[in-house]
């Protein structure tokens, strides 16, 4: 690592390829000796097991550089970027403010984080300035923002450290004033500096006494931590890199396919075809009248030309090919997820490797992960045949392959139902719960059905076995481009119900947990040794205690409400709305129960094989293995081209196809494959 004080850049070599960061930090620090940190004893003293609580305080600026602004790796990319200084507090002992480049080096230097836990109020952050800009890769991360969405889900959507310090820590205050003052400074006075050092100081102080009230709660089993620290490294050490050749060729394929879409609608041109009012004009000059809803944000009526909406998706079957040429047109023109991620990506591959965002517990009620876009968008929801993921790249020197713990909802929605026929089935490898579903709809065996009736076999599998009623799950099936008319779509809801009595059983038993819950009642059921109702579970709140890991899926403020639109009561209870960033009520009903609870113990399963696997490449294999990315029910992999592949794959599959101890009834099975690229490894 270079560094010059009065030259300002410096440059830090990343793994992999070696690749060169430079970034602009200083154009010249004046700083009196005083603000050096000169005394590491309290460092080189201390037990090497004792948590290290980290805090930066970086340059920013209102107009144009913060962090709503700028995703964290834009943000700590950029040239502009700049490091005031750090709060260091070992274990429970008073924190320290390290002021300057040569005084945070020294101290970095000092303090050995390669063998230390570093505590943080989101880790990506923090671990990503580490490593990106100081060459630093601590030993394990563990993250207070992390902790609280795991310990209370949907209790506390607001993770910030000052909302969680006024929610956990009476008589505490986050101060922003100091912050304020720093404002487009890159150069600070003494007296800013000093301020800033006390408001750093006292948001370790935060971060560790919330870590120290959340532990107990969190380490009911030690694999938590375990996620925490797993999830993070995919984010504070990116090693992926992103092919922009691939990029821009997808990138002219786009442009391509919806220039020929709009030249399918002959004498239409593109702003007709996005505009809703012109749009709606193209249709009703094709005698079909524009489907409308009413709003759910504005309670007014408005156009139903979403691809949720049931009417406007059925025209895609429309008699009048004009028209159905429209609908497809619209579809295709208006999907643009390929398009704005490829121009992302290409400039995320400008800066440098891909740091892939993961949010632990970002689905609240369900603890599943979720995608996050501090690295330049949300890494799942990359579709199985996306061709975006032909441009995430193994490093040089490495290869890449992705395990797939296949059909893993069902397996887990089966055997939490005890359908014994089909987990005993499923425990053949070479048995197809969907073509064999789809053959019960076909009146034929699994043997013979083509790829579009596994199709709909999966589809109906997938959506019906969480009570989707029938319209919705016609409404699945043509976002998947598969065309279902009313009628059989309406055959295959029941004859699905028909066939997996089980399912709906473990419904009945949900509905029936709901109506004893709602009642500030407890009653065993037949799948407690997994899950377990309890009326007091995080904040006070009904709950379903997730036995393995200690975790809950909560119901804040669970009652009976009347529905004045629909004329009925439900049961109703608080959550998360990420488009308005509030707490709204929703329904909870049986067949939803039970989806919580499947996908649930599904993120359980796949995050321990994950973390498993990982454990055994970086054991058995080499110790730079590692898990790069999560991808719903797979885990992706970096092994060094000169190691023992074979032995590789075959520890991974093995890994994926044992049964959690925990629950040894449930028939796992793992998928894996090679690559020089995620597509081809997927």
């Amino acid at each position: 690592m270079r560094l010059s004080i009065l030259s300002s850049t410096y440059s830090v070599p990343t793994w992999g390829k070696g690749r060169q960061c430079s970034c602009t930090h200083m154009r010249r620090m004046t700083m009196r000796p005083s603000e050096y940190l000169t005394d590491y004893q309290w460092v080189v003293n201390t037990d090497p097991e004792q948590i290290v609580t980290l805090d930066w305080e970086t340059f920013w600026d209102s107009k144009d550089f913060t962090l709503k602004k700028l995703s964290m790796e834009e943000y700590i990319r950029d040239p502009r970027f700049l490091t005031h200084g750090l709060g260091v507090q070992l274990g429970s002992h008073k924190a320290h403010w390290v002021y300057g480049q040569t005084a945070i080096h020294k101290l970095l230097a000092y303090i050995g984080l390669d063998q230390r836990t570093v505590l943080c109020h989101n880790a990506p952050f923090d671990g990503l300035v580490l490593s990106e800009i100081y060459d630093v890769r601590p030993k394990a991360f563990m993250d207070t923002h992390a902790m609280a969405a795991l310990i209370y889900g949907n209790n506390i959507p607001k993770r910030s450290l000052a909302a969680l310090t006024e929610k956990f820590l009476p008589g505490l205050v986050k101060d922003k004033t100091a912050l304020y003052s720093t404002d487009g400074l890159r150069l600070l006075s003494h007296e800013v500096a000093v301020e800033l050092g006390e408001y750093c100081k006292m948001d370790c102080y935060l971060t560790h006494e919330l870590y120290k009230l959340f532990l107990p709660k969190l380490m009911a089993t030690p694999f938590n931590a375990d996620i925490i620290d797993h999830i993070a490294r995919m984010f504070t050490d990116p090693v992926l890199t992103l092919d922009s050749v691939v990029l821009n060729k997808l990138l002219a394929k786009e442009i391509t396919e919806k220039q020929a879409a709009l030249d399918a609608c002959t004498g239409t041109n593109l702003k007709q075809i996005r505009s809703n009012k012109q749009f709606a004009t193209l249709l009703e000059a094709e005698g079909v009248e524009a489907p409308l809803k009413i709003s759910p944000t504005t309670k007014k009526e408005t156009y139903a030309f979403a691809q949720t909406d049931r009417p406007f998706m059925a025209m895609q079957a429309h008699p009048n090919p004009n028209v159905a040429q429209l609908i497809k047109s619209r579809l295709r023109i208006k999907t643009s997820i390929n398009e704005t991620r490829a121009k992302k990506y290409l400039e995320v591959a400008s800066r440098g490797t891909w740091p892939v965002h993961l949010n632990v517990s970002g689905a609240l009620t369900s603890h599943r992960l979720s995608g996050g876009s501090g690295g330049g968008g949300n890494p799942q929801n990359l579709g199985n045949e996306s061709p975006l993921r032909y441009a995430i790249v193994a490093p040089e020197g490495y290869s890449m392959f992705a395990v797939d713990s296949k059909a893993i909802e069902l397996r887990t929605a089966m055997a939490v139902a005890q359908e014994r026929e089909l987990v005993k089935a499923l425990r053949d490898v070479l048995f197809d719960a969907y073509s064999e579903f789809a053959g019960t709809i076909y009146s034929t065996t699994a043997e013979s059905i083509d790829k579009y009736g596994r199709k709909v076999g999966k589809v109906a599998m997938l959506q019906l076995q969480y009570g989707a009623g029938w319209a919705n799950f016609q409404q699945a099936a043509w976002q998947r481009d598969v065309i279902l008319d009313d009628e059989e779509a309406q055959r295959i809801h029941g004859l699905y119900r028909a066939t997996f009595r089980g399912i709906r059983r473990c419904w009945s038993v949900c509905d029936r947990i709901i109506q004893l819950l709602g009642r500030g009642e407890e009653e065993a059921t037949w799948f407690d040794k997994l899950v377990r109702p309890v009326v007091n579970g995080p904040m006070g709140h009904p709950a379903l205690l997730l036995v393995e890991t200690g975790t809950y899926i909560t119901y804040p403020h669970l009652k009976r409400e009347y529905d004045d639109d629909e004329k009925r009561w439900n049961w109703m209870y608080d959550t998360f709305d990420n488009k308005t960033y509030r707490m709204v009520r929703t329904k909870l009903y049986g067949s939803k129960m039970f989806g919580h609870i499947c996908q649930s113990l599904a993120r359980n399963v796949v995050l321990e094989q994950e973390i498993a696997v990982d454990t055994f490449l970086r054991k058995e294999i080499h110790h730079t293995c590692r898990c790069v990315m999560s991808v719903h029910d797979e885990g992706v992999y970096l092994v060094p081209t000169h190691a023992d592949r074979a032995a590789a794959l075959a520890g991974a599959i093995e890994i994926f196809n044992t049964s959690p101890s925990w629950w040894p009834e449930l028939p796992v099975f793992g998928e894996a494959a090679w690559g020089a690229n995620y597509g081809e490894a997927k």
